[in-house]
């Protein structure tokens, strides 16, 4: 005999942290069960509040003379109405307010569209949040405004936790945030940003409490040499040009447990280091690198230093190897990095690049040995000029994983694997979420059948400013983040512009 429990004998403390720890979907289901889940759930719905600026769209796709569909028309209304919706209550019911504690903008308005208004909603609502913890700003179109700035500074300096600007800032942002103390985590990455010393009183200011730090490796570079962080965990340096002095690294982060490095030229400065200090940042529990015209002989050296790292669980190697390597050799360039997984008994979250003239079941069998067992993500970028390999020897490949969660492959312009049919006919058993090229869909099962269920993919632009929000998961934001970029046109082909 079983004896159920209604929700209203319990007390509703009991039921707040049952709430918060479901997934965002759920909670926002809770908004219309009863009074008393409405109430609980508001408190995390709406505790991180995203507001569009525009209607995105492929960066090839804009010019000075918009022209909308009818459904580009309603999307973009409907967008802007939520929007302001949602900046009005803020302002309105103090109540409210007081539960937004992050703001995201996804800024991407079209070319010649007056965005002023929309802004001064925005920095009205920000004034009006008391307990404000973070704000990110995605996009640059229109760019970060000093307004926004100023409202940060003046109105959440004492508050404020987490911080992301964008990579275009305007003259005079950084001076604003000076009386900002305590922040956690820090995105500064405009190339071009304020004079140096501005940024390095800025981390100067936050050295002792600064967890997470992104920075561009320009000003990485003009910023030295840098404050002795006292807590730094996870640091980023992307748009790296070559000339950058990455040994200090090992100097000042010492207590790294996440590294992320991504280069935009072929000159190296990260080898060179390892070389002289295969057993630094022995705290290492993530590591990503995306580098070009690495060799043989390169990608050993980083092999002995990541395999040192026996708390690495999140490895992300992408480098495209030097073509004359390339036609010369038969094996997966990727080699040496796959030959040390199997020492790293932590490894879950994998992403590689598959770069070989021609691909053979050889191929496939190295992944097979060398990929952890108990993966849940896994990402493969494919750069080949042919494949033998059919199709059911990679999804035996993919479905011998049983703890995967997370496939993204992303192909190379033509499609020689042509393997999204084949995976969404026969997924990972346990396989939530599938990607291919831009194109994300959920995966779910029948409850009563158990029959796969492919749900709609992923709208254009959630695909193209996807977040930890978005995903639900830390280490899937964290496997695809700088994947995507202007520079690989064919990631982003073929996805939905608006669903």
């Amino acid at each position: 005999m079983t004896t159920s429990i209604s929700p209203k004998a319990m007390p509703a403390e009991l039921w707040y942290p049952i709430i918060e720890m479901l997934p965002s979907v759920d909670q926002k289901t809770c908004l219309s069960v009863s009074k008393m889940f409405h109430d609980i759930a508001l408190t995390y719905v709406f505790s991180h509040v995203s507001i569009s600026l525009g209607l995105w769209r492929p960066f090839e796709h804009i010019d000075d003379e918009e022209v909308f569909t009818d459904d580009e028309k309603a999307d973009l209304i409907r967008r802007a109405d939520a929007s302001y919706e949602v900046l009005r209550h803020i302002m309105r019911t103090p109540d409210f307010a007081r539960k937004v504690k992050r703001v995201s903008v996804r800024a991407f308005s079209c070319a010649g569209v007056e965005m002023q208004l929309a802004i001064r909603f925005l920095a009205d609502a920000l004034e009006a949040i008391p307990e404000l913890r973070g704000f990110f700003w995605h996009g640059s179109s229109p760019r970060m405004p000093l307004e926004v700035f100023k409202v940060l500074a003046n109105s959440s300096h004492t508050t404020l936790r987490e911080l992301g600007m964008p990579q275009e800032l305007p003259e005079g942002a950084i001076s604003l945030l000076s009386p900002i103390h305590d922040l956690t985590s820090l995105t500064v990455l405009d190339q071009d940003a304020d004079e140096p010393s501005l940024i390095r009183d800025v981390l100067e200011a936050n050295a002792n409490t600064l967890r997470a730090l992104r920075l561009a490796g320009e000003t990485w570079d003009q910023c030295l040499p840098m404050p002795s962080f006292a807590s730094l965990a996870e640091l980023d340096i992307v748009c790296i040009q070559g000339h950058e002095e990455l040994g200090e690294l090992f100097a000042h982060c010492t207590h790294l447990r996440a590294l992320s490095l991504v280069f935009t030229y072929a000159e190296d400065v990260l080898i060179p280091v390892l070389r002289a200090q295969p057993k630094a940042l022995p705290d290492l529990d993530s590591f990503k690198i995306w580098s070009v015209d690495y060799s043989g002989d390169d990608l050993a050296v980083l092999a002995r230093f990541l395999q040192k790292k026996k708390r690495l669980r999140r490895m992300d190697v992408m480098v495209r190897v030097d073509a004359r390597w390339l036609a010369a050799d038969t094996a997966l360039l990727i080699t040496p990095i796959l030959e040390i997984m199997p020492k790293l008994r932590e490894l879950q979250v994998v992403g590689l690049s598959v770069r070989v003239a021609s691909l053979q079941k050889e191929h496939i069998q190295d992944l097979e040995a060398y990929l952890p067992d108990n993966l849940t993500a896994l990402l493969i970028w494919v750069n080949i000029s042919s494949s033998s390999v059919p199709a059911n020897e990679w999804i035996e490949l993919f479905n011998s994983r049983r703890s995967l969660r997370y496939l993204h492959l992303v192909p190379d312009f033509y499609d020689a694997l042509k393997l999204k049919a084949a995976v969404l006919n026969d997924p990972p058993p346990n396989l939530e979420l599938f990607g291919y090229g831009a194109q994300i869909r959920p995966i779910g099962r029948d409850p009563i059948t158990g029959a796969v269920v492919v749900r709609p993919r992923w709208p254009y632009p959630k695909v193209h400013f996807r977040t930890a929000d978005d995903y639900g998961n830390d280490d899937w934001e964290w496997l695809l983040r700088y994947h995507g970029n202007d520079e690989d046109e064919h990631f982003m082909d073929n996805a939905d512009a608006f669903r």
